[in-house]
């Protein structure tokens, strides 16, 4: 096994050399990995389409000092979709290497509801998404992958850019802090592995077979409470890790209304054990497979799905409920929906959204998907959608150990609630 150290820089559209936070090699008190770790203050103001970074420098542990470029460009405004974005590189201009994986953090938002659109890693309290306090947030840019296929950043080298997109209501200027951090040597600690399309459908990941990128990794463990991380379009993921201990990872594939099923486990758990110097040992295999889902026999009814994101990063385009059952013997859920469109074979899924919510008994919402295509024809359909709620069922039970009864809410697109139960007696 193998270890590394880690994090990185933001930057705008001046490049500005700049010292950043260093750490000896020497054991950190704290018992982290040594990592060279620098502070920011940055504000874009869309409407002079201008920005400004300005750095916090100080010197680490043992002395230790290094300088770095921020480099950005291209700075855009999209004032139909209210969305700023821009491109971020970073030089080193210091005398000594700085390694992989490396991350920005963006934090302390003003004004809050400004959100960053495209993190590589979210951490937030449980449902939060765009439109709330983004100060509760943490939204990390990882860097790994541009430094080389060495997974160095060498003296005068730059790595590859990476869009930064920002979600502004109103289009005001705005402020943010980010911390960056880089490893002073190379070993940190971390998970990483590769969601991939698992084409045969055998678990093992062929030559041929391509990255399954768009979706996320949800992270539990020592430290990490529902860490969400982005899947690239590569496929590959990394996550930082500064404790041992056993940590649990739930790939969720993104909602392509191409059903796909795990080939591997899923959730996978993972056990760091403790290295000589207190560290964990990194874990490089934490690969996830996903296959195109077999379909139910004609007439047959759909399994109800999990999203692990925000209800609204769903495709939810609008329909009319014009009739709702349910069968409780059978668990099922029958909707008779309408929608307009240029033809009928508009994708619907039924997605179970933001996980069981502690009560008495307990309770799970649920949403209908609907992707018109972004047709703007005005023609009248109507199809009838049965879904299979078995699998909320069969969640409780791995979660809880036990059967039991869940509430189950349905709401509609217009936001009308229905509510049912199911388990208990019923089964």
């Amino acid at each position: 096994m193998s270890r590394i150290r880690s994090v990185l820089p933001v930057a705008l559209v001046f490049a500005l050399a700049t010292a950043f936070l260093g750490c000896s090699d020497s054991t950190n008190p704290s018992g982290t990995p040594s990592d060279g770790t620098r502070d920011f203050q940055g504000s874009i103001d869309p409407t002079a389409r201008s920005f400004v970074l300005k750095s916090i420098d100080s010197t680490g542990v043992g002395g230790i000092r290094i300088r770095v470029d921020l480099i950005g460009s291209n700075l855009r405004v999209d004032p139909d979709l209210l969305v700023v974005s821009l491109d971020v590189a970073v030089r080193n201009l210091g005398q000594g290497p700085l390694h992989a994986p490396g991350e920005i953090d963006i934090h302390d938002i003003a004004p809050p509801m400004v959100w960053v659109l495209n993190a590589d890693r979210v951490d937030c309290p449980p449902r939060m998404g765009p439109g709330i306090d983004s100060r509760l947030c943490r939204f990390a840019f990882d860097y790994s992958t541009l430094l080389g296929d060495d997974l160095v950043l060498s003296p005068g080298e730059t790595s590859g850019a990476k869009r930064w997109s920002f979600r502004v209501p109103g289009l005001t200027g705005f402020s943010f802090g980010a911390t960056a951090r880089f490893g002073l040597e190379p070993g940190r600690p971390r998970i990483e592995g590769t969601v991939w399309s698992d084409g045969n459908a055998n678990g093992v990941r062929e030559p041929e077979e391509p990255g399954f990128g768009g979706g996320t990794i949800v992270v539990n463990g020592p430290g990490l409470d529902s860490l969400v991380v982005m899947v690239p379009e590569s496929g590959h993921y990394v996550v930082p890790v500064t404790k041992a201990g056993l940590y649990v990872l739930l790939a969720v594939p993104p909602p392509t209304f191409a059903a796909v099923r795990p080939t591997t486990p899923n959730p996978l758990q993972v056990l760091l054990p403790p290295g000589p110097d207190g560290l964990p040992e990194s874990y490089l295999h934490a690969d996830f497979g996903f296959a195109n889902e077999i379909p139910p026999p004609p007439g047959e009814p759909e399994p109800v799905r999990f999203w692990e994101g925000p209800a609204d990063s769903l495709q939810l385009d609008p329909y009319t409920l014009l009739d709702i059952r349910f069968d409780g013997p059978v668990v099922e859920l029958e909707l008779h929906v309408g929608f307009s469109g240029c033809g009928p074979l508009h994708p619907f899924g039924l997605y179970m959204v933001g996980g069981f919510q502690e009560s008495t008994p307990v309770q799970a919402n649920i949403v209908l998907s609907h992707d018109d295509h972004g047709e703007m024809c005005d023609a009248w359909f109507e199809r009838t959608r049965r879904y299979d709620l078995t699998p909320i069922l069969q969640e409780y039970r791995r979660i809880y150990g036990e059967n039991g009864e869940v509430i189950v809410n349905f709401q509609a697109w217009n936001g009308e609630v229905h509510s049912f139960r199911i388990g208990g007696m019923m089964r």
